[in-house]
């Protein structure tokens, strides 16, 4: 049989020559493993030979000390030198004056591409709960305030939209005041006309609507009572609208007096006239009517204990109004309305402001009467001869005799002040203008004093007088 295709075993007694090669290399192998030393033994001549050429002597497997680190520092990788990755290591801490950095680790290149994947997907997270927020903001929140003061005191943005999200989950949140203003009011409300969907009761809707023009229009009117009540019973929109009836509705439920004999919860029942407003108010609607109702839903929010987030209502109402500009077709009832709604806005801007220890926005521009001097003089006397009575139950209608409300004369006073009051605020917040100087704060002294010397006696209240006044005339002191 030929044997040109195996390798003739050499015996025991080969050459000094081979032996001495072969113990070389065997001596280099002796620390491998026994399964390597028998899968050695059994291979073939031809497996050897090929091994041998092609990869040399095999290496001895080292056994790394367990006090060397796979991660040098930057200092030992650069000198090539062993590191027991420490913190500082002991190398960089005894060679410390040949290294002018210190000793620093850099991510295992093994790790790099799991940090990199990890950062990537927060960077994703992060930017995609900043653009929640944005939106939010963006939408009008009622919460905006509350973004801000959050983004202020300098809260993660994780932190912030985690808030968020809580909140929208728990049901408690309002981040969208014009949630239903796609909605129509046909297709929301009963064939029949009627004003709201919250109650059928009309003894409580005299109620709350007694309620509102007893504590809160004389010290806020937004819109004419007598117009609006009529408008309202001749069931018509020109004086009156939904969104405006129930947002008064809403704002006298935080009016009433519990009782004992009380079947009705009467705050539950301003939180649904509020959904009601806020599900149905359209913030590009600029009728008269709507800007209305943005102004008494920011008093709403105010009594709900959530002035900050509500003033967004207020904001509204002031950008709307500056860009609603009568007509020379407008009634001249139009036309004053317009303006009482002008004053009641820059009245509550400035209030605001004082509350908040901010600017208050520039004034919106009035408009110069197109009635003469005596016209609306008549017009005030009408309004002032109106009968106020402090009004808690529906009992009170029978006790006592009503006095004049004044609200025209009260509210045209109470301008000059708060007009004066803005202009105090200008001049000690602007901090890019002149330095003040004590004939400027001199001048505004003497306004306030020619203010006070030219009240009606009518609304004056003298030190030591025993004369009861009306609440919203000892507003203006």
């Amino acid at each position: 049989m030929l044997g040109s295709n195996f390798r003739t075993i050499l015996p025991g007694d080969m050459d000094t020559t081979m032996k001495n090669s072969t113990s070389s290399d065997s001596s280099k192998n002796k620390n491998s493993t026994p399964e390597t030393t028998g899968s050695n033994s059994n291979a073939t001549p031809a497996t050897l030979d090929k091994r041998s050429e092609s990869a040399g002597p095999i290496a001895k497997k080292r056994r790394v000390p367990a006090s060397i680190t796979q991660n040098a520092c930057v200092n030992c990788k650069k000198a090539r030198a062993k590191c027991d990755g420490n913190q500082p290591c002991t190398r960089c801490t005894s060679k410390r004056s040949l290294y002018q950095e210190e000793c620093a680790y850099e991510p295992h290149t093994k790790n790099a591409k799991t940090m990199l994947v990890r950062n990537l997907k927060e960077s994703h997270d992060i930017r995609n709960k900043a653009e929640r927020i944005f939106t939010w903001l963006a939408n009008g929140t009622d919460n905006e305030h509350d973004i801000l003061e959050r983004i202020k005191n300098r809260d993660s943005i994780t932190d912030i939209a985690n808030w968020l999200e809580s909140i929208e989950s728990n049901g408690e949140s309002q981040l969208s005041i014009y949630a239903g203003s796609n909605n129509e009011l046909d297709g929301d409300l009963p064939s029949e006309f009627v004003w709201t969907t919250v109650t059928g009761d009309d003894e409580v809707i005299e109620h709350l609507i007694s309620l509102y023009f007893t504590w809160v229009h004389p010290f806020y009117p937004l819109f004419n009572e007598g117009h609006f009540v009529d408008s309202m019973k001749q069931e018509s929109d020109e004086f009156c609208s939904h969104n405006l009836f129930n947002a008064i509705c809403a704002m006298a439920c935080y009016l009433h007096t519990a009782t004992d004999e009380d079947i009705i919860d009467y705050k539950r029942m301003g939180t649904q006239f509020s959904d009601f407003v806020r599900n149905r108010i359209d913030p590009q609607d600029s009728s008269l009517t709507n800007i209305q109702a943005f102004a008494v839903m920011f008093l709403v929010r105010c009594a709900q204990g959530q002035g900050f987030s509500g003033s967004v209502y207020l904001n509204i109402a002031s950008r709307s109004m500056e860009s609603l500009r009568p007509s020379n077709s407008d009634s001249a009832d139009y036309r004053q309305i317009w303006r009482e709604t002008v004053k009641g806005i820059n009245s509550l801007n400035v209030e605001w402001a004082q509350m908040t220890f901010t600017m208050a926005p520039a004034y919106i521009p009035d408009l110069q009467p197109t009635q003469l001097f005596d016209e609306i003089s008549l017009w005030e006397a009408e309004v002032d001869k109106s009968g106020w009575a402090p009004y808690r139950f529906p009992t009170d209608f029978m006790n006592g005799t009503p006095f004049h409300c004044l609200t025209a004369t009260t509210n045209r006073k109470k301008m000059e002040l708060v007009d004066i009051i803005h202009q105090t605020t200008i001049l000690l917040s602007n901090a890019t203008g002149p330095l003040i100087s004590a004939e400027d704060l001199w001048a505004i002294y003497r306004r306030l004093l020619t203010w006070h010397e030219d009240l009606p006696i009518s609304i004056a209240i003298m030190c030591e007088e025993e004369v009861q006044r009306l609440p919203h005339i000892y507003s203006l002191q």
